[in-house]
């Protein structure tokens, strides 16, 4: 079931609706729009970040160049290999802080290599 559904709202095309309802539609859309920020913030591929789809990076170099601001508790990393496949690591580390964000054995491989471009 789609969130939007979950509202019960009453209107149909053609009637007008209730400032109740309209309300509720409200509401219900900022709540997507804050779930879909939420998940965005949890990604960061470094390539589609700079608008830079042909620089490759290592591991360390990738994690070093996540914004202080930008950086959560299990996040995704993604960013092109010298390869030119794109890997992606998840921060399983305990704070943001730099000492541990920064440390390389935080970071797991999910996706070990894929290939393509952009999320």
């Amino acid at each position: 079931m789609d969130p939007l559904s979950k509202l019960n709202l009453n209107f149909q095309a053609g009637q007008g609706i209730k400032a109740a309802d309209l309300q509720k539609l409200a509401k219900g859309i900022d709540d997507l729009i804050d779930r879909v920020n939420y998940l965005m913030l949890k990604e960061f591929d470094v390539n589609a970040y700079f608008q830079d789809y042909s620089t490759s990076y290592n591991l360390e170099d990738a994690i070093a160049l996540v914004p202080t601001n930008r950086r959560q508790l299990g996040m995704k990393l993604r960013y092109r290999t010298a390869s030119g496949l794109y890997a992606e690591y998840s921060y399983i580390g305990a704070t943001t802080n730099n000492g541990d964000f920064t440390a390389a054995e935080n970071w797991i491989s999910g996706i070990e290599i894929v290939d393509g471009g952009e999320f």
